[in-house]
């Protein structure tokens, strides 16, 4: 299922490009294991989420903060381009669809030119997609996946989540990459990681194959999380602001 969602997004995958995790810090922490290493150079954005920066901490990678743009611009292209080069990190993580905690969209020039930067330098860029479906306004228009600008799947790593965009409770990820690179993600993760709850696999399963995924989005104010309430754009305040709740997606 998820690799059929993938396909209708314009992105052919095969079933054997797909390893199911628990949750998204399950699929960051089986990539960090597997190429970045005690000592390695990950390069990520700044600022970028915690919790995400303290597993790869722990895990002894060095990191290689890249500042963002000003205001909702998204990436620094010269920023990330000088330090791709010139650090030559292992990984690059990047969170290109509202990211976190800025909310920017990178545009699919950005994406692009990112790609091609990170495939000269050799580096792995690990696309996080938890976010992709937390869009506040209707009129969004959503560029191409990362993945997208990498047909050979040489360089990029998608890694997404049913705990952002469906219910916290739901703790199954998965990453999409080559399936070479997927093996080995299988192989190094049984060391530490037997495997992931069959019911939670089912449910996610359940909910793709039958529309339950997108019961939520039915009501165009409505998102997961705000318990039913029509959220606005930001207020002047920096902060979105609710009003009523949203009938029929409950």
């Amino acid at each position: 299922m998820i690799a059929e969602r993938y396909t209708r997004r314009g992105i052919p995958t095969m079933p054997e490009q797909i390893m199911v995790t628990t949750g998204a810090m399950g699929a960051i922490d089986a990539i960090c294991h597997l190429f970045g290493g005690r000592g390695e150079r990950i390069a990520v954005e700044s600022p970028s989420y915690a919790n995400i920066l303290q597993l790869m901490r722990e895990a002894g990678a060095r990191l290689v903060p890249v500042a963002m743009a000003e205001g909702l611009a998204g990436w620094d292209m010269d920023r990330w381009r000088q330090v791709l080069r010139e650090a030559a990190p292992r990984i690059a993580y990047v969170v290109a669809d509202f990211h976190n905690p800025t909310g920017a969209l990178a545009g699919e020039d950005q994406r692009r030119r990112l790609v091609e930067a990170a495939r000269s330098a050799g580096t792995v860029l690990v696309a996080d997609e938890t976010m992709t479906e937390l869009w506040l306004d209707d009129d969004v228009e959503m560029p191409r996946p990362v993945c997208g600008f990498d047909p050979a799947g040489s360089t990029v790593i998608t890694v997404g989540s049913a705990s952002k965009a469906f219910w916290a409770g739901m703790r199954i990820g998965w990453v999409r990459a080559a399936p070479d690179v997927i093996r080995s993600l299988v192989a190094a993760r049984a060391y530490a990681d037997l495997g992931t709850p069959v019911l939670e696999q089912l449910a996610v399963n359940w909910l793709f194959g039958t529309g339950g995924w997108s019961r939520p989005w039915n009501c165009a104010a409505h998102r997961p999380g705000t318990t039913g309430t029509r959220w606005s754009r930001p207020s002047a305040a920096g902060c979105p602001t609710g009003s009523s709740p949203c009938r029929g997606a409950d």
